[in-house]
């Protein structure tokens, strides 16, 4: 701010001059239902994805299906760049830019009082947690999950090598 031509002194001064604007507004909140596609079919009308088959997680696992709790799982990580509608935005703190963030999985649990949740998953490498920008897409994605009545957690990538799922049920 220093280095502009009105100095930080001035910057401050104009800020000021216009703070009682901030003070009057009243907030309200609109709430709108809308419905995503969670996947935008390709012109052949499918995706296709490879995996390794110890990385595959399966509704018939034993460690999904045991708990009789997971209705449906929705894997939607690869589907980015206007393949699917699910996506948060977020403020990159690194470019200050607004971006979209595409979660990896979401799925459909049912609760203890037979009610339905969403809850949207992100795998991370434990290295890659505290990392600035997987934080912004998480607050982003937090936010969200709130006001949509879902959930919203994190995957340790090992916890997942190991299908040591059990901690998002």
């Amino acid at each position: 701010m220093e280095a502009t031509k009105e100095g930080t002194v001035e910057l401050v001064a104009m800020t000021n001059e216009f703070n009682e604007l901030l003070y009057d507004l009243d907030e309200t909140q609109q709430t709108e239902e809308l419905e995503v596609d969670l996947i935008k079919l390709s012109p052949i009308s499918y995706y296709e994805a490879t995996a390794a088959k110890d990385k595959i997680a399966r509704m018939s696992d034993v460690q999904i299906n045991d708990e009789e709790r997971v209705k449906k799982i929705y894997f939607t990580g690869m589907l980015t760049h206007g393949r699917s509608d699910f996506f948060t935005q977020y403020i990159d703190p690194d470019s200050r830019t607004v971006r979209s963030y595409y979660p990896d999985f979401i799925f459909q649990r049912e609760e203890p009082d037979g009610s339905l949740m969403y809850v949207i998953v992100e795998v991370r490498a434990y290295n890659q947690i505290e990392d600035a920008v997987v934080q912004a897409k998480k607050d982003f994605a937090q936010q969200i999950a709130v006001v949509s009545g879902m959930e919203y957690r994190t995957l340790k990538s090992s916890d997942a090598d190991k299908r040591q799922f059990r901690a998002l049920l």
